[in-house]
């Protein structure tokens, strides 16, 4: 009741807003239940799901049931393995104990399925057989198919971590604001490096070493990726020519040696295999991948995992492995007490003996197949020498069994007729007789009997039934013909049993040791199947681990090229400290006086010292200029404003003296004059007249 109530509320909510209560609901007839899943399957994946069911159900019987079974297979629904068809004739029908349970568990978890749906538009795998993937073109196909897959993995995982990782305003504002702090920290730091590093001696030249080989590092990295790389698509390119050897040599063998009826047996047998891994190898590994896509999917839609929760993780983590640790040594203390590995040793005899009977009964079944081909060869030649003999014949059993019932029907017709052909015969027989006697008694019966015939006007009774005496007799010999032909037909019948019952008791014994062979089988292969999971489970551990330890592994290869950097690095640091270090002693040592640094110098002292000086004698040459440039500034400054005004003043004369030149120009009233004059001396001098 619960899960009706829950199914009615989620209805009625959005996206669906159906106005139904329990009562109404559970008035709904088969087709409106079914059109309601549609519906709700129809949300979910409207592309596929948008069908009329009258219609679709008119074109072709089954394909809506068909269609909602594939859908919720991809939708992770259980569907009993045992009794599909069961399943699609009740959802086809609209069974409520059918329909219910798939309504409560669409609605409970709507959008995971809505995202599982979209997802599966384009992840699910379109399964080729392996005979096709050996064409170029086709193996193309289908590789960019895949790297197509790939692409939006990558693309969705990249979005769904977008949706999941988006900040609220505030929170980038402040992240933005500390990392521009954290900038300026860091170029600060970079300036203050420079500073200290700027006068180092050889600090140029170690800087480039460095870069050069982290760059180094950097490219050999890389081409340990790519050699990698190279080497897995050299091992499949190796594995795929191995593949296409052996195909090219099965199939010259198989052009040599084998005749029409063998190489057909033999693709039979091929395609036997191939369904049988098409309806339970594949469908097993396609639900596998689906949980491991299910599993992925619930990863990644849930939340970001914060330090704490990492460090929670690592400490369950921590506490398992130690849980582990313990396990295993009390399984190594017991088999230790037990006497090692003895159970073991037993159960993988005993597996091995199963394995051992499983191929004897795996041969003793192609022995059985190879006899039954031949007896299905023999019964064809049995039957075309049937069709030689008789003419139409069954061809297979169902046309038996209806040639069967002919020849049942016509046999009674047979009798039928015969009973009334001897009842036919009996009277011919008394009417001979009597027409014996007659003519015994009178010579001219055939005179009297054509005149009574007239008489009684039936003139030629007589001649009909003699007539009619022949054609019985012609029918006689021709149901006499049709006696030998049925009896025959008869006698091939009974042969044809004869030897289908012989067949058929020559195959009882075996039938009866395939039936149990395949209970084996059955037995054997659900040991096989369980012991294939916890393989399976153990392998995805292992895998896994090695994921977890080869990542541990890069992260501890990187860190030794950091410090293997950083030790190169204060290696040169150490270098140029002691070359520092050396210059110090010998300054000692000539402090000493044991040696001279130059002929002129003594020490790094005395250099420096007379650097020094120098230094400050230059320094005050350049205070003395610089202080008598500042205190003679203001008269050149001005005298130089003098000049450039006295420049200016000249020009305008100059312009006014050649204006005076020109005909009808200015005059010599009211302007100023500019005169050049030669005194006694021979010196110029400049007067300026009103």
């Amino acid at each position: 009741m619960s899960e009706i109530r829950f199914i009615v509320e989620r209805l009625n909510q959005k996206p669906f807003n159906r106005d139904l209560t329990l009562v109404s609901f559970d008035e709904l007839g088969p087709f409106e239940l079914l059109q309601l899943l549609n519906n709700v399957l129809e949300y979910l994946d409207p592309h596929l799901h948008k069908v009329d069911l009258r219609e679709e159900n008119q074109s072709r019987e089954g394909a809506t049931a068909s269609r909602m079974t594939d859908f919720l297979r991809i939708l992770k629904y259980k569907i009993p393995d045992s009794n599909v068809e069961r399943f699609k004739a009740s959802l086809g029908n609209g069974e409520r104990s059918t329909v219910y349970p798939i309504l409560h568990y669409l609605l409970s978890r709507l959008e995971p399925m809505k995202t599982r749906a979209y997802l599966a538009r384009y992840l699910v795998n379109v399964e080729i057989p392996s005979a096709f993937l050996h064409d170029e073109a086709i193996q193309d196909v289908y590789q960019h198919y895949k790297q197509c897959q790939r692409e939006f993995k990558e693309t969705h995982k990249a979005v769904e971590n977008l949706r999941h990782s988006t900040m609220q305003p505030g929170e980038l504002k402040r992240e933005i604001a500390q990392l521009e702090e954290e900038k300026g920290q860091l170029i600060e730091k970079i300036a203050q490096l420079k500073r200290k590093t700027e006068d180092m001696p050889g600090f140029q030249e170690l800087y480039d070493v460095t870069s050069a080989l982290r760059r180094e590092q950097e490219d050999e990295t890389k081409l340990q990726d790519q050699g990698r790389e190279q080497q897995a698509a050299l091992e499949a390119s190796e594995r795929r020519l191995a593949e296409l050897r052996r195909r090219y040599d099965e199939l010259s063998a198989a052009q040599r040696d084998d005749d029409p009826d063998e190489l057909l047996s033999r693709l039979e047998r091929e395609v036997h295999e191939q369904r049988e891994a098409l309806e339970s190898e594949l469908p097993r590994q396609l639900q596998d991948a689906y949980d491991r896509l299910g599993d992925v999917e619930r990863g990644l839609s849930e939340p970001i995992k914060t330090q704490s929760d990492v460090d929670d993780m690592e400490s369950r983590v921590i506490k398992a492995r130690r849980e582990i640790d313990s396990l295993q040594e009390q399984v190594d203390r017991s088999r230790r007490l037990n006497g090692g590995d003895d159970k073991l040793k037993m159960f993988r005899q005993q597996g091995a003996m199963i394995q051992k009977k499983l191929q004897q009964k795996d041969s003793e079944l192609e022995e059985v197949r190879d006899e039954a081909q031949r007896l299905d060869k023999e019964l064809a030649d049995k039957e075309r020498a049937l069709a030689a003999s008789a003419g139409a014949h069954p061809g297979r059993r169902g046309d038996f069994r209806q040639y069967a019932n002919e020849l049942r029907q016509k046999t009674q017709e047979y009798r039928r007729k015969k009973q009334e052909l001897a009842a036919l015969r009996a009277e011919t027989v008394i009417l001979t007789r009597t027409e014996t006697i007659l003519r015994s008694r009178g010579e001219n019966v055939e005179e009297f009997l054509k005149a009574m015939e007239r008489g009684k006007g039936v003139e030629g009774a007589a001649q009909m039934e003699q007539e009619l005496e022949d054609v019985s007799k012609r029918a006689a010999d021709l149901n006499k013909n049709k006696k030998m032909t049925l009896e025959e037909i008869s006698e091939i019948v009974r042969q044809l049993k004869d030897t289908l019952a012989k067949r058929k008791a020559k195959l009882n014994p075996q039938i009866t040791k395939l039936r149990a062979v395949r209970e084996k089988f059955k037995d054997l292969e659900h040991d096989y199947l369980d012991k294939k999971a916890v393989y399976e489970n153990t392998a995805v551990g292992l895998e896994s681990e090695r994921i977890k330890l080869e990542s541990n592994c890069n992260a501890l290869q990187s860190e030794a090229i950091r410090e293997e950097s950083r030790f190169h690095y204060l290696h040169c640091l150490t270098d140029i400290a002691n070359v520092q270090l050396n210059r110090v002693q010998d300054e000692l040592a000539f402090q000493r006086g044991e040696g001279r640094l130059l002929r002129d110098f003594k020490s790094y002292k005395d250099l420096y010292q007379q650097k020094i000086q120098q230094q400050e004698q230059l320094s005050k040459e350049l205070r003395k200029k610089q202080k008598g440039l500042k205190e003679n500034a203001p008269v050149n400054t001005e005298q130089r404003q003098m000049f450039v005004d006295l420049k200016r003043l000249l020009h305008a004369k100059l312009g006014v003296a050649q204006q005076s030149q020109i005909p009808g120009g200015y005059s010599d009233g009211g302007s100023n004059v500019l005169d050049l004059n030669n005194d006694s001396g021979g010196a110029n001098i400049m007067t300026i007249d009103q």
